[in-house]
């Protein structure tokens, strides 16, 4: 479960201050169902003050309101509690208080959370959340990297670029190890995710190369030859030593 308590915090002016009229407008009820099977039942009611929800979501200034009930398999109830917090504190609540869980894969569920209601501020103040969770980590000896469910959710369907996928690849092309990414690949299995997770991966790669441009001549011989890493070379001198001129 989401640590309220503990949220992180968004940079100063991102937000508007809430003004008066915002929360003096209509309060109406937002529902979350459980999945109808066999008949769905009211898990949550977020009373919402209409003001705040228009004032920067399109999907709602669309909605009659109140708006018809969701099921929580579409929306994720933790996901809209936090959601709804942040329309009144300007906080993202991601941190978790169980260490088991992933905050990576909360904020990339929150985000999209984030495109499905067209809340572009929400969209933004997720994204910098999520970097300041990078870099957080990446300050730590051995930093955790997004897992399989935080990719699942970030590259979900089209491969179209966001910040999410971005800081995702960013991080894997900087600090993951080959074996990371296989092993991530392999738990991922073959699945469209796993295919937008790649091209975001590759571009990032080609990305950190230009700005970070390394020498071949730091390659060992052996790194390019069949035999395994532990095994002896065959060549008791590698060939760059034995070239000669032609003649």
């Amino acid at each position: 479960m989401a640590q309220w308590s503990k949220p992180r915090s968004l940079p100063a002016g991102l937000r508007t201050q809430l003004t008066l009229d915002r929360l003096t407008s209509r309060a109406v009820p937002l529902v979350i169902q459980s999945f109808p099977t066999p008949q769905p039942r009211t898990l949550a009611v977020h009373h919402v003050h209409t003001n705040l929800l228009v004032g920067t979501s399109a999907f709602f200034r669309r909605q009659p309101l109140p708006p018809a009930p969701w099921r929580s398999d579409e929306i994720g109830l933790v996901n809209f509690k936090i959601y709804v917090d942040w329309l009144y504190t300007g906080a993202v609540c991601s941190r978790e208080e169980d260490p088991r869980l992933c905050e990576y894969a909360r904020l990339a569920r929150l985000y999209k959370l984030g495109v499905q209601l067209e809340d572009v501020t929400f969209q933004t103040a997720v994204a910098d959340a999520f970097l300041e969770k990078v870099i957080e980590e990446v300050a730590k000896p051995a930093p955790t990297l997004p897992s399989s469910p935080c990719l699942q959710q970030a590259f979900w369907e089209s491969a179209t670029p966001n910040p999410i996928r971005r800081l995702v690849a960013e991080i894997y092309a900087r600090h993951g190890s080959q074996e990371q990414v296989e092993a991530l690949l392999t738990q991922m299995g073959f699945v469209p995710a796993a295919h937008n997770f790649l091209q975001a991966y590759g571009r990032a790669l080609r990305e950190v190369r230009m700005r970070n441009p390394g020498s071949v001549a730091t390659l060992r011989g052996c790194q390019l030859h069949d035999h395994d890493a532990d095994e002896q070379c065959p060549l008791q001198t590698h060939s760059r030593t034995q070239r000669r001129v032609n003649g």
